[in-house]
């Protein structure tokens, strides 16, 4: 059934992936899944002790780095 909704093809977050698509009133709407997840990088149990990236934003690391606030422990 076609119910006119322009659904993305599957893209891949490198931590999920997503289609997407916009309702009648514009609201882009993302669905995701749970897998891989995560601790496809790093263990769970360091989770959030480093900053991870997407792979299409590692180029950017050194920008995203400098306006993140420093993290206290």
């Amino acid at each position: 059934m076609d119910t006119g909704y322009q659904v993305t093809p599957v893209i891949d977050r490198d931590y999920f992936l997503a289609i997407y698509f916009r309702s009648p009133g514009d609201v882009l709407f993302e669905v995701a899944t749970n897998e891989p997840g995560f601790d496809r990088d790093q263990d769970t149990a360091h989770l959030g002790d480093s900053l991870k990236l997407p792979t299409r934003y590692e180029p950017h690391r050194a920008r995203i780095e400098s306006m993140l606030p420093p993290i206290e422990a």
